[in-house]
């Protein structure tokens, strides 16, 4: 993960031993938010359908349901809905912008 990041920002972006730690938090609340919507992707199926769901069509579903989560993140209104939370979020708190230029 952090390899991507230094890519962006260059090699001197090394995060702390906390920052570290809450990096691998968030991701696994992103994963655990991807599990419960595919979930409810699943039961929603499973409910419009009058027979229980086979092996190949529990697995088209999930399949379906996380690219569409995928493309769903990648919308452009959704992303700038994320842009301008995140900087707003960061402009308001004082313990993110030590000498930081916007």
């Amino acid at each position: 993960m952090f390899e991507k990041i230094k890519k962006i920002f260059g090699n001197d972006v090394q995060p702390s031993a906390p920052e570290l730690t809450e990096f691998t938090a968030l991701t696994n609340r992103l994963i655990d938010l991807m599990v419960e919507f595919t979930l409810l992707t699943l039961r929603t199926v499973r409910n419009k359908k009058e027979t229980p769901l086979n092996g190949t069509q529990i697995e088209d579903t999930v399949n379906f349901d996380l690219q569409f989560r995928i493309q769903q993140i990648q919308d452009p209104e959704l992303l700038d809905i994320v842009r301008e939370r995140a900087l707003s979020e960061f402009l308001k708190d004082p313990k993110y912008h030590n000498n930081s230029r916007i």
